[in-house]
């Protein structure tokens, strides 16, 4: 009966700063499944504004110019229009959002599609005076000058 009072090693109450811990650890669990599964609102960032329309029209112009002074660079090579965009672009995805029409008489047309934007280009304008509004109005986009 000496022994009646005492535990065995193995079934000792744990103490009052292991009981803390413990607590502590299951609330940072808590805590970090809540921010994974639904983060509140002043962890998720608002996305960045969309670029105003003017600059979306202006960068597809630019796009445009770039995959027509490969059609000119193409046809300088060979001696011909390519038969598709895709024919005479270094990169192809290029071409993505764009239609290459051959008009006759070694003329040729692309028009771009991206977002709300259109645009139509003819092989018959200058590339620069086609990128010249678009040059000017992205001048000022991204810091450059």
């Amino acid at each position: 009966m000496a022994g009646l009072g005492r535990r065995p090693a193995n079934t000792r109450r744990r103490s009052a700063g292991q009981r803390r811990g413990q607590r502590v650890a299951i609330a940072i669990g808590v805590v970090a499944v809540w921010f994974t599964v639904a983060p509140p609102a002043f962890l998720r960032p608002d996305p960045p504004p969309a670029p105003p329309e003017e600059n979306i029209q202006a960068g597809l112009e630019m796009s445009v110019a770039v995959v027509a002074g490969q059609v000119v660079a193409f046809r300088n090579r060979t001696g011909a229009l390519p038969a598709t965009l895709e024919e005479a672009l270094a990169e192809p995805e290029l071409a993505e959002g764009m239609l290459y029409l051959q008009l006759g008489g070694g003329l040729f047309q692309i028009s771009g599609v991206r977002g709300g934007a259109e645009v139509l280009y003819r092989s018959d304008q200058s590339l620069d005076d086609f990128t010249a509004e678009a040059r000017r109005r992205l001048q000022g986009v991204g810091g450059g000058g």
